[in-house]
């Protein structure tokens, strides 16, 4: 009885280590909510450069997101790990031309297939619980046109992709061996980019270069199951 209730004790310890134990690898499902701000300024049209702001516009959008990755190192107070995410978030926001061509000239954006490649730097706070900060490089897929449907009709647009700086802050709590739950906020500032614009009408137009401003906040909240 007694090496069996030694057993039992050596089990349940070894059940605690590892449920405090957060090196090794993960896979993990989220909802995201995410929200963009936009602005428009055209640059340069006809051979001629241009300061003109169009407008600005924000849009939001919650969907889910996956995640792959591992914490490979560990001590009684840090850990250091990376990941790669995916979201299907589907960012869409429109606004009229400033001092455009008419009422009916509208600026749209649309940003979607958001991937990042993220390092963390986790500090143990709790004994199953980290506060950890992120960094990372981030792609989207972006849409942008400039479009008036009154004659004589204009439509100019370009996609494009677009890289940002990701930095965040995050808590993950571990319930058990093999799960974890988190939370986390990451903002991306994807800077200003000049994009060259297609005339899909034939307008007349030629050179239309609009630089376009960008940032992308994400709210994750999620489960992890580790192995």
């Amino acid at each position: 009885m007694k090496k069996i209730l030694l057993l039992a004790m050596g089990l349940g310890a070894a059940n605690v280590a590892a449920a405090d134990d957060f090196k090794g690898c993960y896979l993990g499902v989220s909802a995201s909510m995410a929200d963009s701000d936009y602005q428009w300024r055209t640059v340069f049209i006809d051979g001629a450069a241009r300061d003109e702001v169009a407008g600005s516009e924000s849009a939001d959008d919650t969907a889910f997101g996956v995640q792959i990755g591992c914490d490979f190192y560990e001590t009684d107070e840090w850990v250091l790990g990376a990941k790669l995410t995916a979201n299907d978030n589907d960012l869409s926001a429109s606004h009229v031309y400033i001092n455009g061509t008419g009422p009916d000239n509208v600026v749209s954006y649309q940003t979607d297939e958001i991937y990042a490649l993220v390092g963390r730097v986790g500090y143990k706070a709790w004994d199953n619980g980290l506060i950890y900060g992120n960094v990372g490089y981030v792609q989207s897929d972006n849409f942008y046109r400039d479009n008036d449907p009154s004659p004589p009709v204009i439509d100019f647009q370009r996609r494009s992709d677009r890289n940002g700086l990701l930095v965040g802050l995050g808590v993950e709590l571990l319930l058990s061996e093999h799960f974890s739950i988190f939370a986390e906020y990451n903002h991306t500032d994807y800077d200003e980019k000049e994009v060259l614009l297609d005339d899909t009408v034939n307008f007349g137009t030629f050179d239309y270069r609009a630089e376009i401003d960008q940032d992308l906040g994400q709210f994750n909240l999620g489960v992890n199951w580790r192995f």
